[in-house]
């Protein structure tokens, strides 16, 4: 997975938020059929990626074993800090071990890309 490590993650992702919420202030109500597909291919790229730092996020976190930081386990951590239920929780955990460990490279890229 992409590094994810150190403040430059934070200052992208607050610069994300920021442009989306641009950009939902400007609202999709002017735009076209075709700039509305456009933009759903884009938003659907930006959402896996989200999706990709998400998951690295929580291998790095699953892995280091921080959530007990927080008097918590690994599915607890999450359910609690990004309001997931126990099975979206149990499944997030499990498929970012499986991509942080390695064994799915191809996939791993792909959803860092925003291909899939």
């Amino acid at each position: 997975m992409c590094s994810s490590d150190g403040p430059g993650v934070e200052v992208a992702v607050a610069a994300a938020h920021t442009a989306l919420t641009r950009a939902l202030h400007h609202g999709v109500e002017q735009l076209g059929h075709d700039q509305s597909a456009a933009l759903l291919a884009q938003l659907r790229v930006l959402s896996a990626q989200a999706d990709a730092l998400t998951l690295s996020l929580v291998g790095r976190v699953d892995a280091e074993g921080t959530y007990a930081l927080d008097g918590a386990l690994s599915a607890g951590w999450l359910r609690a800090f990004a309001h997931h239920t126990p099975a979206q929780a149990a499944r997030t955990v499990r498929t970012a071990r499986t991509l942080r460990s390695g064994v799915l490279p191809h996939t791993t890229a792909a959803l860092a890309a925003g291909a899939i």
